[in-house]
């Protein structure tokens, strides 16, 4: 009776060593999963604010763009104009 209890202890500490070993592992893996994680969010950050278009550059650009579709179509009509035979505006 003394020597199954001992042999079921010692199978349970092997057990439970090896159980908290893998756990172990795995918490490492996170760990190390989530500082990885934290490095690419810096670059992210980093690299976001090289990128990072101010808000008035912006809009010249779309103020640009809305001034040549404008004349695109101003054109576009007056050619139309023409195909049809009206006077041009």
């Amino acid at each position: 009776m003394q020597i199954e209890t001992t042999l079921l202890m010692g199978a349970l500490n092997v057990l439970f060593a090896i159980g908290f070993a893998v756990g172990g592992w795995w918490a490492k893996t996170l760990w190390d999963a989530v500082q990885a994680l934290r490095r690419d969010l810096t670059m992210l950050q980093v690299k976001l604010a090289e990128d990072y278009t101010p808000n008035e550059r912006f809009e010249a650009v779309v103020r640009r763009m809305e001034e040549v579709s404008d004349d695109l179509g101003q054109k576009v009509d007056r050619v139309i104009d023409i195909l049809i035979g009206r006077k041009p505006s």
